[in-house]
């Protein structure tokens, strides 16, 4: 019996390719003053230096989507193309194409103009 527990535990951890979660503190590598915070919950608390970005608005939110939910109408080759949508409550819905996601750089393109951002994860 603890063979098949161990047999279906490591089926499920090692058969699927594991994203690291975009969950955490990044800090703009261009501007270490600006921090985005990506809660568990779907929030991005957005910070420049000790100013939060979004008070007293409605903080900001994010879904990380794949191929077949493309949030952008730039269109991409690759079918394994992520997607990183934030949508702000009073400015709209931003698209990036999700270029790096690790557990220490998080690299987003915006669909259309092509300005890279890239974050380190705050240890």
């Amino acid at each position: 019996m603890m063979n098949l527990v161990f047999l279906v535990f490591s089926f499920f951890c090692f058969s699927s390719e594991v994203q690291p979660s975009i969950v955490g503190v990044w800090i703009n590598e261009k501007d270490p003053k600006l921090t985005w915070e990506f809660n568990a919950s779907g929030q991005l608390i957005e910070k420049y230096g000790e100013e939060f970005q979004a008070l007293p608005r409605t903080p900001s939110t994010y879904q990380i989507l794949d191929y077949s939910q493309s949030c952008s109408k730039y269109s991409t080759d690759s079918s394994d193309q992520k997607y990183l949508k934030i949508t702000d409550p009073e400015l709209g819905s931003f698209c990036y194409y999700l270029e790096t996601l690790s557990d220490e750089v998080l690299v987003i393109m915006k669909a259309g103009t092509g300005k890279m951002l890239i974050f380190n994860r705050q240890n």
